[in-house]
């Protein structure tokens, strides 16, 4: 995927975009605190098996006032990948959000976006 993306940016003449392996960004997170702007996590958290932890180390990447495009779909269990201790979050995303030093920020697109699509500062 990092090939294509990279691909892709010639091919758009995209410049000044670099593409970090999230062992990278595991492996190295002081390195990277701080350094990021915006961040996406769509559709993710539902997957993973610290989601607490997961959200503090996207609160660690992004600076003070950076915004993060989240969705998650806790409610949807039973899903063959999703998993059911998180069903806890359903309905209280804002609230782990808020614990991982983010807030509510909101917002309106000119097309439809589901109730669950939220963007988040960063403290």
């Amino acid at each position: 995927m990092l090939e294509f993306a990279a691909w892709r940016d010639d091919r758009a003449q995209i410049k000044g975009v670099t593409y970090l392996r999230e062992s990278a960004l595991c492996d190295q997170l002081e390195e990277h605190a701080g350094a990021f702007d915006v961040g996406v996590c769509i559709e993710v958290l539902e997957h993973v098996l610290d989601v607490k932890g997961t959200m503090a180390r996207m609160a660690k990447l992004l600076r003070p006032g950076g915004l993060l495009f989240q969705s998650a779909s806790f409610a949807l269990y039973p899903h063959l990948s999703h998993l059911k201790p998180n069903v806890a979050y359903a309905g209280h995303e804002d609230e782990l959000m808020a614990e991982a030093g983010f807030d509510r920020v909101p917002f309106e697109l000119p097309i439809p976006t589901l109730a669950n699509q939220r963007v988040y500062r960063r403290r």
